[in-house]
Parts: C-alpha cells; sequence; structure tokens
C-alpha cells in the first residue's frame, strides 16, 4: 500500500498537466523514500522522467516498493480541479486497481483512477554530455517563443562563448544569440562546439513545466544526441529527453 500527501498542490499539478502534453500513459513507482515517474510519447520520440524525494511530501508512507501504470489523459483532467490551497493525498492498496486522488482544500473531492498494464519497454538513456548551459527559464522559454514564429525546429549551436538558437521556415528565418557572461546565464560549460537540430513543437511542450523551477539545464551534444532538458527542485528534478531531428 502507498499512501502520500502533498501541500505543495501547484508543484505537483504542473508536474501532471507537463507530463499529460507528450505521454498518454507513464509508470508510477514509489520505494521507501521516493516516487519516480516515467514515461515516452507513443513514437519514443521524447522521454520524461520526474524524481521526488519523499522531503517533498507532507506525508510519506510505502509499506512495500510499488510500480503501477496510469493513464495521464485521465490524470491530467483531475490535475485541472487542483485549487491552490489543496492537500494532495494518493493512495493505492494492494490489489486494488486503481489509484485514488483526494483533493482538500476545506471541501475534500475523491476521485478514482483506474489503473493500466504497461509494457516497460522505456528506453534508458545515460549519457555524458560534452555542453551544458543553465539558464532562467523564462528567458529560454522567449527564445523558443521567438523561433517558433517562423519555423518548426529549432537548431541549437554552443561554443565556450555563446549559445544561439535559429530557426528557418516558409516565413523567413530567426536568430537568438546569448552571450555567456549574460545574465541570465547562471553557468555554461562547452568542452566542444556543438550543433544540433529539435522539435520545436515538443519543447514548446516540455517548456509548459517552467512554471515549477526558476531556472533550466540544456544539455546538448552533437547531431546524434538527444536534448536534455532538467528542471531543478529542491526535493527532486523533471527531465526532458528529446530525440534529433535530421539535418
Amino acid at each position: 500500500m502507498i499512501e502520500v500527501s502533498v501541500t505543495d498542490s501547484r508543484t505537483l499539478k504542473y508536474i501532471i498537466e507537463s507530463i499529460a502534453e507528450i505521454v498518454d500513459e507513464a509508470a508510477f513507482i514509489f520505494d521507501s523514500n521516493s516516487f519516480r515517474i516515467e514515461g515516452a510519447d507513443p513514437s519514443i520520440i521524447s522521454k520524461v522522467e520526474v524524481f521526488l524525494r519523499d522531503n517533498f511530501f507532507e506525508d510519506f508512507f510505502v509499506d512495500d516498493p510499488m510500480e503501477f501504470g496510469v493513464d495521464m489523459t485521465s490524470l491530467d483532467k483531475i490535475a485541472k480541479r487542483i485549487l491552490h490551497n489543496d492537500v494532495i493525498t494518493l493512495v493505492s492498496r494492494d490489489r486494488e486497481n486503481t489509484l485514488q486522488v483526494t483533493l482538500n482544500g476545506g471541501i475534500e473531492r475523491k476521485f478514482d483512477a483506474s489503473l493500466i498494464e504497461l509494457n516497460n519497454n522505456l528506453p534508458k538513456i545515460d549519457l555524458a554530455f560534452p555542453a551544458m548551459i543553465e539558464i532562467e527559464t523564462e528567458v529560454f522559454r522567449n527564445c523558443i517563443k521567438d523561433l517558433a514564429v517562423v519555423g518548426g525546429f529549432v537548431t541549437f549551436d554552443i561554443d565556450e562563448d555563446n549559445i544561439t538558437l535559429s530557426s528557418v521556415g516558409e516565413l523567413g528565418n530567426a536568430t537568438v544569440t546569448i552571450n555567456s557572461k549574460n545574465e541570465a546565464i547562471r553557468e555554461m560549460n562547452a568542452q566542444k562546439p556543438c550543433t544540433a537540430r529539435y522539435n520545436i513543437s515538443y519543447l514548446m511542450s516540455f517548456l509548459k513545466a517552467g512554471q515549477i523551477s526558476d531556472y533550466i539545464r540544456i544539455y546538448i551534444g552533437d547531431k546524434n544526441y538527444p536534448l536534455k532538458l532538467e528542471f531543478i527542485l529542491q526535493e527532486g528534478n523533471m527531465v526532458f529527453f528529446l530525440a534529433p531531428m535530421e539535418y
């Protein structure tokens, strides 16, 4: 059995809603001191991983490690009913095929979400990326919005001095260049120049999670590397991977 409760309803709401943007179903994994979520879109172009330590929760009880599948479309509908003052409680009992979600902000509302079978074929991604930039989330989100005006992809060019983002489309082209000394960049490390291209619509979906963290870490390599976006939380993180596009 698991029974956990969260007072930081805002963060959990944004996590669930941003996962549901790209994933139809996800694995919820509980052990004695953490909660993880893993999922990939049907085409396995993107993957999401969430890790939350037990101290993210107000109460955290897991009598035995448990893993089950959740229909994210259904859970997203519940998440949209989360209010800012709600305490969220998740309960799943042995031999019961449901996840009970209770929202209580003075008025208690209960939802039972049916659990599903998972194929457990998610790719394992463990790469050493040659370039990393930690930048203000809102700055990066606005850059991607600028590029989305003209094209359906974004090309990342990174060296030790600059990160340049560009897009080309039928209406023209757009380029954004940020120097490593810009105050929006907290850290930038490029062991070598890197260039890679990614689908901009997926990036826009990923960045809907931006409200959970003021800074985002961007990891890239060459054209064969996936893009890795990491939102840092005090009690864990949320990571998105995106396969590269061919040139």
